[in-house]
């Protein structure tokens, strides 16, 4: 019997749903701590007997829930990490603004590329903030062109970085494709033709999306297999949260495969007393499926953002550094399937 996590883990989900069963009552009955249920749901446990034990709470058999969950995938048209053809596409969002997401995505690229993955991160922001943080001299031009597609059956071309992954720059040209992608109507599905012919080059495509929800927001989402919320704890950190799955939701119809991942804090700072009750929020909130590896505050990250480079090339010792890599790890393990 081939067990696949993410698939039995959208299973259970949608039978807890169902039944309007709530994450604490299921870990309540089983004995075990929400957290596992959580990431259970989301197949982030490799542990076979865990998900019995979750089919044996439903009270259904482990093969027929094998079994339902296939089914779920073919109606849902989503593809397993084995079905899948190349890169896994993922993005880095939050419908809320100040949050981290470039300094996240350009610092996970890096941590993912030291880790063995091929990566190729994507700057979707017409500030460039990405292309910007890596010092690469561009406007963003041949990706605008592309999505308002003037380039059709030309390849794009990355820019090969020193850090050990490829970059796809942005900048101010792609405020211009903007317009014509809400013209066209073709936002949902454009930058996923465009990448389809390089996924085979990569192991994962990361997407750094724009600051606010729109037009760009919703094209990174179209392409994406997977969406990753950085987060800052503060009075609102759960607003961006619930805007964000609200427009997964919505995306469905056009990108059914995507998967709201979960969130990352991406500035813990446990001697704030503020942060370790908006933690304990958060950790309430069942949705909001909060990883339990952070980004630890440290002023070395703003640092290697002044020198244009990732901080695990900046301060390789770091806080931040060990707490990216802790990250990447999970991510290549429990997104990727890499081990």
């Amino acid at each position: 019997m081939e067990l696949n996590q993410q698939s039995l883990g959208r299973y259970f989900k949608l039978l807890a749903d169902q039944r309007n069963a709530r994450q604490s009552a299921i870990a309540s009955s089983m004995g075990v701590d929400r957290s596992l249920i959580s990431k259970l749901f989301t197949g982030a446990v490799r542990a076979p007997a865990s998900y019995e034990r979750l089919a044996e709470h439903f009270g259904v058999k482990m093969e027929d829930a094998v079994e339902r969950a296939r089914a779920l995938d073919d109606m849902l048209g989503v593809a397993t990490q084995d079905e899948r053809e190349g890169a896994y596409v993922l993005a880095i969002a939050n419908e809320k603004g100040g949050v981290g997401k470039t300094t996240f995505a350009v610092n996970i690229a890096a941590a993912l590329a030291e880790h063995g993955e091929r990566v190729l991160l994507v700057d979707m922001d017409s500030q460039g903030s990405a292309t910007e943080y890596l010092d690469v001299p561009a406007d963003g031009v041949m990706l605008t062109e592309a999505l308002r597609g003037l380039r059709v059956g030309e390849e794009l071309v990355p820019v090969t970085t020193a850090h050990g992954f490829d970059l796809l720059p942005g900048g101010r040209a792609l405020a211009v494709a903007v317009a014509d992608l809400l013209v066209s109507g073709a936002g949902f599905t454009r930058l996923r033709e465009l990448l389809e012919p390089m996924r085979g080059s990569y192991d994962v495509v990361i997407l750094d999306t724009p600051p606010a929800a729109g037009v760009m927001q919703q094209t990174a989402l179209g392409a994406a297999d997977g969406v990753l919320a950085p987060m800052v704890l503060n009075a609102f950190a759960l607003d961006g949260l619930v805007a964000l799955q609200t427009t997964v939701e919505q995306l469905a119809p056009h990108n059914p495969g995507l998967e709201y991942l979960g969130c990352i804090i991406a500035n813990l700072d446990v001697r704030k007393v503020s942060q370790r009750h908006i933690k304990r929020d958060l950790e309430r909130h069942e949705d909001a499926l909060l990883w339990d590896v952070a980004i630890r505050t440290d002023a070395r990250v703003e640092e290697s953002a002044l020198e244009r480079m990732p901080v695990c090339a900046w301060a390789s010792k770091s806080k931040a550094s060990l707490d990216y890599r802790r990250v990447a790890r999970r991510i290549a393990s429990e997104v990727l399937g890499h081990g």
